[in-house]
């Protein structure tokens, strides 16, 4: 089990990484923008286990979660809208018989 004091040296890590990003080529861009998804993943995925947990959230003001609700609203938008318009391009770039498959894929909100 990962401490809380390795989960913030291994998140610094990763963000200084993602603050150094170049991008020289597509091959190092595509392998940019994983690194990027991996670490918001990571991310989310230990909000979601401190959101759950009552005692943990308690260490948290009411003004503090407000923030932290306002920071979280700002992020969501920018990355869904992000998501829907590329989602879109991808589709567009589709051939016809690809879209209108019967098969539905199931996605999570």
């Amino acid at each position: 089990m990962t401490t809380l004091k390795d989960w913030i040296k291994t998140t610094e890590k990763s963000l200084n990484k993602i603050k150094k990003l170049k991008s020289k080529d597509r091959l190092e861009t595509l392998a940019s923008i994983q690194l990027c998804n991996e670490s918001i993943y990571s991310s989310v995925m230990g909000w979601s286990a401190f959101i759950q947990r009552p005692k943990v959230m308690n260490h948290f003001s009411d003004i503090e979660l407000k923030k932290l609700l306002e920071i979280f609203k700002d992020i969501a938008v920018i990355f869904l809208e992000t998501d829907i318009a590329s989602t879109k391009k991808i589709r567009s770039k589709l051939p016809k018989q690809i879209k209108e498959r019967g098969k539905k894929t199931t996605y999570i909100g």
